[in-house]
């Protein structure tokens, strides 16, 4: 099992890959952080997922979509994912863990409530690491 991620369950093995087939779609959270972004690495590069949603919210004057595409094309943990093969399987939603119904409008709800089978959820709020004084 050289290079699959897998981990015991009761007496059976499970593996990443057979656990995120291609019929799998996935709504990630928490993309852009650390831990978020090392997951999506992992999904794309080890498994045959088919579709990840990644909740972003716009930043700094970008939108999601734009977020989505520096990140895959610029960040390092992405360098093994290049191929566009790869990045379709990607698609940015605009959202906020912060906010209620994840700031979804309607249309994107009952988009990812009819079709994501699996969430992961790897946002984190940044103000835990900031010290008390500068909150």
């Amino acid at each position: 099992m050289e290079g699959t991620a897998s981990w015991g369950v009761g007496s059976g093995r499970i593996s990443i890959d057979g656990q995120f087939g291609s019929s799998c779609k996935i709504l990630l959270t928490g993309a852009s952080g650390f831990i978020g972004s090392l997951v999506l690495e992992k999904l794309l590069r080890s498994t045959t997922v088919g579709l990840v949603y990644v909740l972003m919210r716009p930043h700094r004057g970008a939108e999601p979509a734009e977020r989505l595409a520096a990140m895959l094309h610029g960040a390092a943990v992405f360098h093994l994912i290049r191929p566009p093969a790869h990045m379709a399987r990607v698609v940015a939603v605009a959202g906020d863990v912060a906010l209620p119904g994840l700031g979804l409008c309607a249309q994107e709800e009952a988009r990812l409530l009819a079709e994501v089978d699996t969430v992961i959820h790897c946002a984190a709020g940044g103000r835990a690491l900031r010290h008390e004084d500068e909150c």
